[in-house]
């Protein structure tokens, strides 16, 4: 019976100690906290989330990340974007069952944000401007990639010719807002998009047809398509050709199978298929020598022949021995009769390697004039893939 008594008689004293253990851990929090715990958490909110009686899982500000989650001591990820105040409590109870007996858990909202987020194919953030729209931030992104303004915190630079802007997203405390948005159709009609609030996430996602590009290019790597589009606009996404790009000997990888492509063809301006590789390699350059309208060293973008060597080289010279035209390849000459060039005969054309050196020899007058005529009229043919 006294023992009974004693732990009456200690009881106030007890529920006393935790109260102010209570009210402390309150007053851990309470400056500067206006929302109450209906208030409904957004990405970039700062919360506070106070685990009674254990200092050490209490957080006294956190950021709600752009994907709704908060990092929290011991239960790591949580989702609480799109939750209200007492809703994210109760998960956290939830989860810190598991481990503590009775837990007492509240969490506020100390500041809401002012920004609208990006996830998917770019994360990142912006500074929220009143009357802001879906087609403004998107757009902004294109024109600042990175904090050089202030106005953009990215985490990440992005391309927009990789982001399809016919599917995005807008999502807001949590959920999405209609079906994906086209802002290229919205962009056509004049139109900005839906306008933003704070907190608002934009989801992007890359488009659906991924091209590599290797070798001699602008800019090689990989560059995004819609259905429909070319390789020829992958190339031109990517800057274009070098000035160096053998525009005649393109190898495109496709289905396990590897196929030389000309970059004037049919097959560069069909549309791409998902995981193309198109490998551009450095056109040769060669010497001409002799009786040509301008002797030296002649680059072989379109084809790499001989009659593309004299092209490049001006054609021949009024007294140049066509009969006679010697090719030099690692040290042995060869001869060749060109003459037969201005009656279109093509049958002594041969192909030239990187380092090659043609020798026009001199010999008797001969019209130069008809046989540059015939030079012009096969490289544009060969260029064509005629």
């Amino acid at each position: 019976m006294q023992k009974t008594q004693s732990v009456f008689h200690r009881l106030p004293r007890i529920v006393g100690r935790a109260a102010l253990a209570a009210v402390s851990a309150v007053s851990f929090v309470m400056p500067g906290i206006m929302a109450n715990a209906s208030a409904t958490i957004h990405p970039g909110d700062k919360i506070t989330v106070v685990v009674y009686n254990h200092p050490d899982l209490s957080l006294s500000e956190i950021t709600v990340a752009s994907d709704g989650n908060a990092s929290l001591p011991l239960l790591g990820i949580v989702h609480v974007g799109g939750l209200s105040s007492d809703q994210a409590r109760q998960v956290i109870v939830t989860r810190l069952g598991h481990y503590l007996r009775y837990p007492a858990v509240d969490v506020r909202v100390v500041q809401e944000a002012q920004s609208i987020f990006f996830t998917g194919a770019f994360n990142g953030s912006a500074v929220y401007e009143p009357g802001e729209t879906l087609g403004s931030a998107v757009g902004a992104i294109s024109r600042t990639g990175s904090d050089t303004s202030g106005a953009m915190s990215v985490e990440s630079t992005i391309q927009t010719n990789n982001i399809d802007l016919q599917r995005v997203r807008l999502e807001r405390d949590g959920r999405s807002i209609g079906a994906p948005i086209n802002l290229v159709a919205l962009s056509r009609n004049g139109e900005p998009g839906p306008i933003l609030e704070p907190g608002d996430t934009i989801h992007l996602v890359t488009k659906p047809i991924r091209v590599e590009l290797r070798g001699d290019v602008k800019n090689p790597g990989a560059v995004y398509l819609d259905h429909g589009d070319s390789l020829a606009q992958a190339v031109a996404q990517a800057g274009g050709y070098s000035p160096t790009t053998s525009l005649s000997n393109v190898l495109l990888f496709r289905d396990g199978k590897s196929t030389p492509i000309s970059s004037a063809g049919e097959t560069m301006n069909a549309p791409a298929h998902d995981g193309d590789t198109l490998n551009f390699i450095p056109a040769p350059h060669v010497n001409v020598l002799g009786m040509v309208q301008k002797p030296g060293e002649v680059l072989l973008q379109n084809r790499p022949t001989l009659y593309d060597a004299l092209y490049e080289a001006g054609g021949p010279a009024n007294r140049a021995d066509m009969r006679h035209v010697k090719v030099i390849h690692n040290g042995t000459a060869t001869t060749h009769d060109l003459s037969r060039l201005v009656h279109g005969d093509t049958s002594s054309d041969v192909a030239l390697d990187d380092g090659d050196t043609v020798v026009i020899p001199q010999g008797h007058s001969v019209d130069g004039s008809s046989v540059a005529s015939g030079l012009g009229v096969l490289a544009t043919l060969k260029y064509l893939g005629l």
